[in-house]
């Protein structure tokens, strides 16, 4: 009996334990073309998750898509939380390295972090979704001509057309994530609305006068 109960504890640790291991993340491919200015990357992360117009320059320095507002204000389009991840891939890019991956897009674990409505906008809102806890995505959900929603990724216009920077390669995921995008976008507007009107009905029965 003895026996039997300190198997099954070295079954529960041993099955935490794989639980609870890290997804090792690889630059499993990476192109890099020289230009007057810097260097300019193209690496994809465990063969699904690709990562274009990195700036490499003469200095080291190396930047990431971003975006810049009208307001002269620069918008990250992609953060790393995992430190040691960022670490690897900015000496991988300055190495132009890559490593073989065998990861499968099935693995990948996301959240959706956060959603900012933007008011008045072809562009409905911002969506922070977190990829196994390591990378941070800044996707966006838009409104077609038709009134549909849809999800847009971090992009460049380039003449009069606009190229993805970050993208996923697996079909999918990328079908799937964008679903639970417009889902969670369309639940939580109801939510929105509903605290609008609750609020403006506060405001006006405070504004009554007895």
């Amino acid at each position: 009996m003895q026996k039997f109960k300190i198997f099954l504890i070295f079954c529960f640790f041993l099955g935490s334990s794989l639980f609870s291991q890290e997804i090792d993340y690889k630059v499993s491919s990476i192109l890099s073309v020289s230009t007057d200015l810097y260097t300019r990357v193209r690496i994809v992360l465990n063969n699904y998750l690709v990562i274009e117009n990195i700036k490499l320059f003469d200095s080291g320095t190396i930047e990431f898509p971003s975006y810049n507002s009208k307001n002269d204000y620069t918008y990250d389009q992609i953060i790393f939380v995992d430190l040691n991840l960022e670490k690897y891939i900015l000496d991988m890019i300055k190495l132009n390295s890559e490593e073989k991956s065998i990861f499968n897009a099935k693995n990948v674990i996301y959240e959706i972090k956060k959603i900012h409505y933007i008011p008045n906008s072809k562009r409905l809102a911002n969506v922070e979704i977190l990829l196994d806890n390591k990378i941070i995505m800044i996707l966006g959900v838009m409104r077609g001509n038709k009134g549909e929603e849809w999800v847009s990724y971090p992009s460049i216009k380039v003449g009069n057309k606009y190229y993805k920077t970050i993208y996923f390669l697996d079909k999918n995921l990328k079908s799937k994530i964008e679903k639970d995008i417009i889902l969670e976008f369309k639940k939580n507007q109801k939510i929105s609305e509903r605290e609008k009107i609750f609020r403006k009905r506060k405001d006006i029965q405070s504004n009554v006068k007895i």
